[in-house]
């Protein structure tokens, strides 16, 4: 038997991968509540793992999503939007739209400077109007900037859970 403080490192990636997909299922769980279970966990896990190693114990544990599912149920947590998964969206994808227009901008303005025109470009970007001259950029913002945005917040949000009606039912958790 080995000493469930001498773990390996390979073991604890497997606890913390298995811990992040429990985690994952339980997006509603206060930093509290989470501490202290994954302290739980980890305490009797470590126990386990020191009898029949880490494999087996987190395989006796069940799966990750079926752990979770037990918890979210046990503790009463009602699945909501993930706001923060949505906000990251929003703004991940609001940037990447403004880092590509300013490329493809960039692009015009580089061309015109190399052929030495003083005459201003503009051309249709993803649905928007953007401008080029030899010294500067200029550009409007249209429906893709906010848009492709919003879409990817209600996705990854999961913004439709809002609707009493559209939330999971108890044993579909």
């Amino acid at each position: 038997m080995s000493d469930p403080r001498r773990i390996t490192l390979p073991q604890r990636w497997q606890r913390f991968w298995y811990l992040y997909r429990v985690h994952e299922q339980m997006p509603n769980v206060s930093s509290e509540q989470w501490d202290t279970l994954r302290k739980e966990l980890v305490a009797d896990t470590d126990e386990a793992a020191a009898h029949v190693g880490m494999r087996q114990a987190l395989a006796d544990l069940g799966p990750a999503k079926d752990l979770a599912a037990h918890y979210n149920d046990a503790l009463d947590l009602r699945r909501g939007p993930l706001w923060a998964r949505g906000i990251a969206a929003l703004v991940i994808t609001a940037a990447a739209l403004v880092v590509i227009a300013l490329a493809y901008q960039s692009g015009m303005s580089t061309a015109l400077a190399q052929t030495q025109s003083a005459q201003e470009v503009t051309s249709d970007f993803l649905g928007v109007r953007l401008s080029a001259t030899a010294d500067g950029l200029a550009g409007a913002a249209g429906w893709p900037q906010f848009g492709i945005p919003t879409l990817a917040m209600i996705v990854f949000g999961r913004l439709w859970r809002m609707v009493p009606a559209c939330r999971p039912k108890d044993d579909q958790r």
